[in-house]
């Protein structure tokens, strides 16, 4: 009957959260330098996901989708990125777009993926972000603005990396040590 019970309390906060829908906030293109982007999506951990709650660390911010092939191995990839960089100041949060909760969660359990993951359960970020296919990746400075990535595939900095990408390749994760340690 408790498990019962804490099923659908579960429910309850995802469906209240989903029914909000997400708080964003993400400037024009022309602005993206000048101000910081901030949004809220219910995390898969049953809570909320909020971009502020990062301030003062670089986050790479990385859109999937659940049937996304690619993107599953980015998942697991992204993982092994983030345990490379230790406890360097820079976090990675994947948000799910055009994808229902069963099938994130499934996902993620099964990649025992450690990093923090929410879904854009309206497409209200994924519109925001002008987001054309996953997966997509962008890199938020320490303030929350939009900055140029580094893209493991060509060496080349960019505003938004698409497609799947080598995260875990020691080149890319030293290229992104050095970004922090300039700052």
């Amino acid at each position: 009957m408790s498990k019962f019970f804490t099923r659908c309390a579960s429910l309850a906060v995802v469906l209240c959260i989903s029914a909000c829908g997400p708080r964003v906030s993400v400037p024009p293109p022309s602005m993206q330098a000048e101000q910081p982007i901030s949004f809220t999506v219910a995390d898969v951990r049953g809570g909320s996901l909020t971009l502020e709650d990062y301030r003062g660390h670089y986050v790479l911010l990385h859109f999937w989708a659940s049937w996304c092939v690619p993107c599953a191995g980015e998942l697991s990839d992204l993982q092994k990125f983030q345990k490379s960089m230790g406890t360097r100041d820079l976090a990675v949060i994947a948000i799910a777009v055009q994808s229902d909760w069963d099938a994130v969660n499934h996902l993620v359990n099964s990649l025992k993926v450690g990093y923090p993951v929410g879904l854009d359960k309206t497409g209200a970020l994924e519109e925001a972000f002008q987001i054309g296919g996953v997966p997509a990746t962008f890199l938020l400075d320490r303030s929350g603005r939009l900055i140029k990535i580094y893209d493991p595939a060509d060496g080349q900095l960019k505003t938004m990396i698409s497609g799947a990408r080598p995260w875990a390749k020691p080149s890319t994760v030293e290229a992104y040590q050095n970004l922090i340690k300039l700052d």
